[in-house]
């Protein structure tokens, strides 16, 4: 299990805001990750506002600072830094990281959006990098396509070969995105009537991906008619291709 928070330092002698540090925990439990073993801490310094830490996956994780990405093994505490991403300066960058359990490979997919006034003159762009552990980096980014524009608005969740997350089309509507691993394919998701945000997360319910609202745990608590409290969540039926509400209730 890999988790982590942000820790923030005052440094009262020096002129500037406080430094951002990241603080990892690991602790093996069920599946062996890779390279790695034990019980690790691991504080990595940030820039928060150009920062961003993907979600884990076997132990690792991906890092990235403005353009510039790294894979890192908090567990070993080792880095791999990858080539950075082709971005207009001025663009706005998002990355995300993939696995294809079937093929045992990592991939990182960036989107960039380039700023203008009128959001239909606005230029996206879609990369992805084939990453391979232990070894100098040989691949480079390579562009790849997608037919409906959209700039991501939420953390990403890989289960299966398949990194899904929340975003925004041009014309402002709440999208969740499906990316195969493996195929570098885009399928487009209908987003349940909810107002999507970078509060909004995917996470794993009873083996389904489902959202919820972590922006403040207390916004998504309900107490119902009958006296119960519960937590509701939106969970995905890929089989029957809808998503389906559910509530956990709160034992007081």
């Amino acid at each position: 299990m890999l988790w982590f928070h942000s820790v923030t330092r005052e440094q009262r002698c020096l002129p500037g805001p406080p430094t951002s540090e990241v603080l990892f925990h690991y602790v093996y439990q069920e599946e062996k990750p890779l390279l790695s073993f034990g019980q690790q801490q691991l504080r990595i310094s940030l820039d928060s506002t150009n920062s961003h830490i993907s979600q884990p996956i076997r132990g690792m994780i991906c890092l990235r600072l403005q353009t510039k990405v790294a894979i890192c093994n908090p567990g070993t505490k080792k880095f791999q830094t990858l080539p950075d991403i082709q971005a207009h300066k001025d663009a706005v960058v998002t990355s995300f990281l993939g696995y294809d359990e079937a093929t045992k490979v990592f991939k990182v997919l960036c989107v960039t959006m380039l700023h203008n006034i009128e959001p239909s003159l606005r230029a996206y762009d879609y990369q992805v990098l084939t990453v391979e552990l232990g070894e100098e980096p040989s691949s480079s980014w390579r562009r790849i396509t997608c037919t409906k524009d959209h700039q991501p608005e939420t953390q990403g969740l890989c289960k299966g070969g398949i990194l899904y997350y929340g975003a925004r089309s041009t014309s402002h509507e709440p999208l969740v995105m499906k990316f195969d691993v493996r195929s570098e394919e885009f399928t487009v998701i209908e987003f349940p009537d909810l107002h999507i945000s970078t509060y909004w997360n995917f996470v794993i319910y009873n083996g389904k991906i489902a959202l919820v609202n972590d922006s403040d745990f207390l916004d998504g608590i309900v107490n119902e008619p009958n006296g119960d409290i519960v937590f509701h969540i939106w969970v995905r039926d890929e089989t029957a291709r809808e998503w389906q509400r559910t509530h956990v209730e709160i034992l007081s």
